[in-house]
């Protein structure tokens, strides 16, 4: 969606990251290659992936959930690039 907000504001002549500071999460690549390369929040994909097996694996076969899903922490980094205007870096 990152990526595809860039696009729109290159359309409307919006510059980012002059007018606007667009950041993306889930650290596509395409982020990297983008002009400007987008600012993430790269989650631990081991760790979500981990989490939800967890949480709907004893409901397989199940036809819904008899409540109401628990909250799980997923670790995360950001990775500073040119679309918020920083340094390309990270956190």
């Amino acid at each position: 969606m990152a990526i595809g907000a860039l696009r729109a504001c290159h359309e409307a002549g919006v510059r980012g990251p002059q007018d606007i500071a667009i950041t993306g999460f889930d650290n596509t690549k395409e982020g990297a290659y983008s002009t400007p390369t987008i600012t993430i929040i790269a989650p631990d994909l081991d760790t979500l992936v981990e989490d939800t097996l967890k949480i709907f694996t004893p409901h397989i076969g199940q036809s819904g959930l008899e409540q109401p899903g628990t909250g799980t922490l997923v670790p995360w980094h950001l990775v500073i690039r040119e679309s918020t205007g920083g340094p390309s870096t990270q956190c």
